[in-house]
């Protein structure tokens, strides 16, 4: 029996990052596969059709190739976004990508112990 060596699945990006000059690496979740990480080849070119059914917090129908250490989105068809004030919620709640812990600024004349 022939293994597939590409599948179809249902999956919401959680989060992406660039990899190389045209690519990125996303973190998606499944029903069936939970949270794992794929490649999408070329979407941060200005003319990738795959790009826009990649957003953050999207759900999307993705077709997938197997690759050997990630898998590798194919096929993309967006079912659902989040409308804006969900994810500018989510973003204040410390789940969107622009939220991060802050160190706080020293000021002049400020010091610390031993110093």
């Amino acid at each position: 029996m022939r293994q597939q060596h590409s599948y179809s699945t249902e999956a919401i990006v959680l989060k992406r990052s660039d990899l190389g000059e045209a690519d990125r690496i996303l973190t998606l979740f499944t029903p069936g596969k939970g949270k794992f990480h794929a490649v999408a080849k070329g979407t941060r070119r200005p003319v990738s059709k795959l790009a826009g059914h990649l957003d953050l917090l999207c759900r999307s129908q993705l077709q997938m190739a197997l690759g050997r250490n990630l898998d590798i989105v194919t096929q993309a068809a967006r079912d659902a976004g989040f409308p804006p004030h969900y994810v500018r919620r989510l973003r204040r709640w410390g789940a969107g990508p622009r939220n991060r812990i802050r160190q706080p600024r020293r000021g002049r004349g400020v010091r610390r112990h031993g110093e």
